[in-house]
Formats: structure tokens, sequence, C-alpha cells
């Protein structure tokens, strides 16, 4: 079972009400050793980094083994601090003060336990260097190398060893012109490394290529990511969208999108990526549906089949879950139907 999980599932909980005054969240690295059920204790060591990603190692005590992982991380409007990585779940700890985190329960309410639960800032350590897989865009120009990681939205320098030969060679073929990104998937770590273009920032060391997906892209597709973004509302926030059916929808000079707003009736408007879309929606607490939704009709050469997709996916949505800054559309089977991501509020 993954430790975040595992912490989680073993933890004795009691809810509480939150009322701590207005923190902001510090970037900086945190460690702390927290309760597990079948050993001493796992080691956490957390990089909060200053353009919104995290850097998490997790070391079980007298085992061997580490995990790490990465993601983005936000402050909501209750102060909390969400790490959103890899797991639907996102991990969520309290700001108690500029050198004190504290883990909360999957619900985001404290944790009523004896044992300890915060990681406390250090300002003696090293940064992390994780080793990770990762599914981002490449580049080659001019003899430098970039990669966008796909799940941080994070663009690093590419240092030139490990495989980056052999990955360069993959992107070489399967590019369309130059200068074209290519997704790949690769493993690797992520160093602070000086650079000509200024001072140290994370570079990506490849030390396995696995392959190059020619034709796709990031399902999240961000360019890049602000400091300490703030976690989207689900009203008045611009959703762009990302997946259908799981898979991820090409980029366009006109993507999909809609935006919902709750007063003075719940209205939901967008647009196919050909044909606006207005009308109503439904929502109660993860519950939402979409009544027959209207549109215009035009007819567009390229997008009438993600339309239609589209607007069968809408038509089959039951519910929905925030996660970060993903809103994922899901049909009454718990399965996603459709994934968006967080732009520009309208």
């Amino acid at each position: 079972m993954h430790p975040i999980k595992q912490l989680f599932a073993t933890s004795a909980l009691c809810f509480a009400t939150l009322g701590t005054p207005a923190v902001a969240a510090p970037a900086g690295a945190y460690v702390g050793i927290l309760p597990c059920a079948d050993c001493p204790g796992l080691e956490y060591r957390l990089d909060l980094l200053p353009d919104g990603v995290f850097h998490l190692r997790m070391v079980y005590r007298e085992r061997a083994g580490s995990f790490y992982e990465i993601g983005t991380w936000s402050v909501d409007q209750r102060n909390t601090l969400v790490l959103s990585g890899k797991d639907e779940q996102p991990l969520r700890l309290s700001v108690d003060g500029d050198d004190r985190l504290t883990l909360l329960d999957r619900d985001g309410q404290r944790i009523e336990s004896p044992f300890n639960y915060s990681l406390y800032r250090s300002e003696l350590l090293s940064p992390l260097v994780p080793r990770v897989k990762l599914r981002g865009m490449f580049t080659h120009f001019a003899d430098v190398s970039s990669f966008t990681d796909c799940q941080t939205g994070r663009n690093m320098p590419v240092a030139m060893e490990g495989a980056h030969r052999q990955l360069e060679r993959a992107w070489s073929k399967a590019r369309t012109s130059p200068g074209d990104a290519v997704l790949a998937s690769v493993e690797g770590r992520i160093e602070n490394r000086v650079n000509m273009e200024g001072p140290a920032r994370p570079t990506l060391v490849v030390e396995r290529f696995d392959g190059v997906h020619p034709g796709e892209t990031c399902p999240e597709r961000r360019k890049s990511i602000g400091p300490v973004a703030v976690i989207p509302a689900f009203a008045g926030t611009h959703w762009t969208l990302s997946r259908l059916g799981g898979k991820p929808v090409a980029v366009t000079p006109k993507p999909a999108y809609l935006v919902f707003k709750s007063e003075p009736d719940p209205q939901v408007s967008g647009s196919s990526g050909c044909n606006r879309i207005f009308g109503g929606f439904v929502r109660s607490g993860d519950s939402l549906s979409f009544p027959p939704l209207a549109g215009t009709r035009m007819f567009c050469e390229e997008g009438m089949e993600q339309e239609h997709a589209l607007h069968e996916a809408l038509a089959a949505t039951r519910a929905h879950r925030l996660e970060g800054r993903t809103l994922l559309l899901l049909d009454a089977a718990g399965d996603e139907v459709a994934a968006f991501e967080a732009g520009s509020a309208d």
C-alpha cells in the first residue's frame, strides 16, 4: 500500500473544526517522523519550492527503501496546504505558523491522536534530489534540451548526460519540424544545477528513456504554473478540456472549455471547440448533472467528432471531483468521462 494511503487508513481520526488565522504557506524544507502502522515510523522530507512544485521523500524506519513523489502545492481558503500528486486523494496539511505543518485527515480535519503528525521547517538541508518517472514534452533546439513535466507543468533544462542522447535521437525521428515538442516517458532524477542563464534551478537528468509518443500532448497542457497557486473555485473558473474518456484531447487554436456561474441561477457556458454551449446544471455536494444543453449549430471542418463526444460526456455526468487544478466529471459508475484544467477566471 502507498505510504500516504497507509497513513490515512491506519490513523485514529476525530473531526474538529478548523479556525486558524490566515497564514501564508512558506516555501522551504520540512522534516518529521510520522506514525506508521507496521514500522517504528515514516521519515518525511518535504520541499515546497517557490515555483509551486513540491518534492517529497518518505523512508520507512528500520526498513530499506525510499519513496519519492512530486506534484504541485497550493493553499485553499482555509489556510490548508494541499499537495496534489499522482494519488487521486491529495495530501492536506494545516499551516501552523511559518515553521510547522501538521497532517490532516482525508477530509481536511484535524487528527486527534497522542502521536505527532507535524513536519518542522529546517534551514540546514540541501535540496532533495527526487528520482521519479516522468511524462512530458521534450524539445531540443540550439544545443539546449528542455522538458515540460505533464504533472506539474514545470519546464526544466535537461542535462546532456545519462540517457539524454537516446532521448534526443528518438525525438529527432518523431518530430515533424525543428523545435517541435514531443511527448516522452523517462525515468530520472531532478537536481538543482547552476546554468548559463542564471542561478541554480531544477534540472532533469534522464537515467532511463522509456519512449516517445508522437501526436500526443500532456493531458493538462499547462505551459507553466504560478508560484503558490490557489486552488480554483468550481464557479467562475475557466475550465479548459484536457481529456475525454481518459484520452488526451488534441491541442487546437480554440480549445473547448466550460465556465460555471452559481448566481443568480446555476448556469454553464463555454465552447466545444467549434460551437458555443450554454444551459443549466444541478450540483449538490459531489453530484453534478446537466439537463439537455443548448448551443450554436455551425459546421466546423475540424472538431465535430470531439464536440459530439463532449456532449455525450456532459449528458453522462452524474458527479464531479476537484483535484488540485483539475476538474473531473464522472458517470454514474464513478468513471471519468471528461477532465478540465483550471485557467484564468472568467
